[in-house]
């Protein structure tokens, strides 16, 4: 704790704020040590309380210092993507991690700004900045017609386990097309709980390709090893006991919910399938799957919106093929407080989200 705390005031020590600023802090401090008192019951780990709501009001406010040199405020790095608004920000700040480890090749710097998650799910925010002398040979609209232009690395990859499945997206965006960066954003979801700790990411070559070009063409040419830690803090609840529906993608055959976990990032359910399933052959099983992937599940919001969750939640994988359990994780497009949360709607069963 000493340790921790030593370094959050070191790094206070090295900043200077006006009397609003100290105000803010201060506000932002407090509220934050009420949420995580409340989700006290909810942690994936034991936290240092004071530390982390230190780290979080600070990084909200002002950024952080680290060896890698400043970081980036959390609000900084998530909000572009998830959300600006206050609850939102105050849950980055909360719940987020920053990072700021770097590596350098060719003229390309590429760096891991932060990560938040929950138990089953992980989100990853990185910046790629290039020398000013380079050229970025893209189109002006690249974002604006993601249907026609593709940007990807010719190989990424991140060490996160999982014992069966593990399913995500990626993307990249650009938070401000004026300067000689722009951002890339990978989201993961696990079918177990996903280990924090150590972790390394390596990139290859980024490249781009349209629907006008038989072959992707190369903008950066270069190879990328960033290896960071990992230690977000879950706020993730479980929801009500297990129920059954009849399910008419497998013949109206019960479909039991054994589990619901949900967190402001993302949401996590596990089934068990009817008890014939292990008989049927593998082809047979592979379409049961896609048919499982269509069950409808939406969450409806306290202001009466209704979210579509059943594309967003994945695949379907095993998780224990002896008791004929699958499961679907997913992270959402926007950071979600679970007190703007009202039904979680799974087929034809609801839940109701509890709030503190």
């Amino acid at each position: 704790m000493k340790k921790h705390l030593n370094k959050y005031w070191q790094d206070m020590d090295s900043l200077h704020y006006t009397q609003e600023q100290k105000s803010r802090l201060a506000s932002a401090a407090i509220h934050i040590a009420e949420m995580e008192e409340q989700q006290q019951t909810r942690k994936r780990r034991p936290m240092r309380r004071i530390a982390l709501v230190m780290a979080a009001a600070l990084a909200i406010l002002i950024g952080t210092a680290s060896a890698t040199g400043a970081l980036k405020s959390l609000a900084e790095i998530f909000s572009p993507v998830w959300g600006s608004s206050e609850e939102q920000i105050e849950l980055m700040g909360a719940m987020g991690q920053a990072i700021g480890v770097s590596d350098t090749d060719n003229g390309i710097t590429i760096t891991a700004d932060g990560v938040i998650g929950d138990k089953y799910n992980t989100c990853i925010v990185y910046t790629i900045a290039w020398d000013n002398n380079k050229d970025f040979p893209l189109p002006e609209d690249w974002q604006e017609n993601p249907d026609t232009h593709l940007l990807n690395f010719v190989s990424d990859d991140i060490d996160l386990s999982a014992s069966h499945g593990l399913s995500g997206m990626t993307w990249f965006t650009d938070h401000d097309p004026t300067d000689n960066e722009i951002q890339y954003c990978q989201t993961f979801s696990g079918d177990i709980e996903l280990p924090l700790g150590n972790t390394t990411a390596t990139f290859e070559n980024l490249q781009y390709m349209s629907t006008n070009n038989a072959e992707p063409a190369i903008v950066f040419e270069g190879n990328w090893k960033l290896n960071f830690d990992i230690d977000y803090l879950d706020s993730s609840i479980s929801l009500g006991k297990e129920q059954s529906f009849s399910y008419d993608g497998l013949n109206d055959e019960k479909v039991t919910v054994k589990d619901v976990t949900l967190s402001p990032v993302g949401i996590h359910i596990g089934y068990e399938l009817p008890s014939d399933i292990l008989e049927k052959t593998y082809h047979e099983s592979y379409s049961v799957d896609e048919r499982m992937s269509e069950i409808p599940i939406t969450l409806t919001k306290t202001d009466g919106t209704v979210l579509n969750l059943t594309k967003q939640c994945g695949y379907t994988v095993w998780r224990d093929q002896a008791e004929r359990v699958r499961s679907k994780s997913g992270t959402f497009n926007e950071i979600i407080p679970l007190d703007d949360m009202a039904t979680l709607t799974i087929g034809d069963i609801s839940y109701d989200i509890p709030h503190n």
